[in-house]
């Protein structure tokens, strides 16, 4: 086998993509290129290639991703998105998601959408709709979304939530322009036109009292 073609990664210069016989093979970091003495021509082992995948590619994907989750929580999607951005195979992103996922426990998108969910609707003020399109986005699936939009409003309802917003917010109701500008607030905060109007009303009542 031939090292063919040794080529600066595009959205990360410093790693490296390594080509086999006219196909790529796997992304590398440029220090480890160079300690490995990679280079554009040489012949290269089987033993040699399974090396280098097992215990430098892989390796360095698993550490990756497990610096990626220090942080704080991700889904299995922002994980796999992460390891994709350093150009790795598909065989080495499955094994490492396999690793972070199955055996650690490292990942998990039930409890995370629940977190979430309740976080953003408790102590951020969204609305469902908002939460439900942000896990979308995050590669969460739709059932379990619907389960955390559940768990999430055991303690804490919309309308309830909608209404502690208007509360802070103190807007002037018998304003119809103000009115206006809180309802439009609340609608780009996700909640639908009937939990609005619920809020609204509740408000009102609150400000009678």
């Amino acid at each position: 086998m031939t090292v063919t073609a040794i080529t600066p990664q595009k959205r990360r210069p410093y790693r490296l993509s390594v080509f086999i016989d006219g196909e790529f093979a796997f992304g590398i970091h440029s220090d480890d290129a160079a300690f490995y003495k990679l280079a554009e021509g040489m012949e290269i082992s089987r033993e040699r290639l399974d090396y280098l995948l097992e215990q430098v590619v892989f390796s360095v994907a698993r550490d990756t991703a497990l610096r990626f989750l220090s942080g704080r929580a991700r889904t299995y999607k922002e994980t796999v998105n992460r390891l994709k951005e350093d150009e790795y195979t598909e065989d080495v992103i499955e094994r490492v998601m396999l690793l972070l996922a199955e055996e650690y426990r490292y990942i998990d998108d039930a409890k995370y959408a629940r977190d979430y969910a309740e976080s953003r609707l408790k102590n951020g003020g969204y609305g469902l709709r908002r939460v439900k399109q942000e896990l979308i986005m995050k590669g969460v699936s739709r059932e379990l979304i619907s389960e955390a939009l559940e768990y999430a409003q055991e303690d804490n309802s919309e309308a309830g939530v909608a209404l502690e917003w208007l509360k802070r917010k103190r807007p002037d109701t018998g304003d119809p322009v103000k009115k206006k500008r809180c309802a439009d607030a609340l609608f780009r905060r996700g909640f639908s036109y009937s939990t609005v109007k619920e809020a609204f009303a509740a408000y009102e009542e609150y400000c009678d009292e």
